[in-house]
């Protein structure tokens, strides 16, 4: 264990992780500006609502346009992810610029469109950070662990209705 601290592994993950949660503080930001949102735009509670599910309607669409596209494997993952960031900060200071409610929107579904780029990639390099060496149970290979353990299901369940075919449903008095 101590060869994966002078690889700078835990290092490399102590940053990416933290390098995770700021990002991801631009997401819930207009919670803690949200106040002053609605008085300064006159928001009514609709348009409050809105603000927050904006935010996750843009992640979702900006998951799709990033799968669709293959932006994590066509490009530098590191690079995808510091551009994602830069976006996501950028996008969130349009708030100050927000004049009315759908301008605030606007930049909130284009926030959680940038953290589409930094999220699903971050989550891929930490696992590959991180592997058994280091105590932390990691899915490597994890597609042959699922499908083991659906075998194993599948296989359960079809000895247990083949008892139940030749001996019938338990009779309760």
């Amino acid at each position: 264990m101590i060869g994966v601290f002078r690889t700078g592994r835990w290092t490399s993950l102590v940053v990416t992780a933290l390098a995770l949660v700021l990002c991801l503080s631009t997401w819930f930001s207009a919670t803690s500006v949200a106040p002053t949102l609605v008085s300064t735009l006159n928001l009514q509670e609709a348009d409050e609502i809105w603000l927050t599910n904006a935010v996750q309607a843009g992640f979702v669409f900006g998951a799709l346009l990033s799968s669709f596209l293959s932006i994590s494997d066509a490009f530098n993952v590191s690079r995808v992810m510091s551009v994602g960031a830069f976006f996501a900060a950028l996008t969130n200071l349009l708030l100050i610029a927000a004049i009315d409610p759908w301008h605030a929107i606007a930049a909130r579904f284009l926030t959680g469109c940038a953290l589409a780029f930094v999220y699903p990639p971050d989550c891929i390099s930490v696992l590959a950070l991180v592997d058994a060496s280091t105590g932390v149970v990691v899915l490597q290979n994890s597609h042959v662990q699922v499908h083991q353990y659906w075998t194993n299901q599948a296989q359960r369940a079809s000895e247990l209705f083949d008892g139940f075919q030749q001996r019938g449903p338990p009779i309760h008095s």
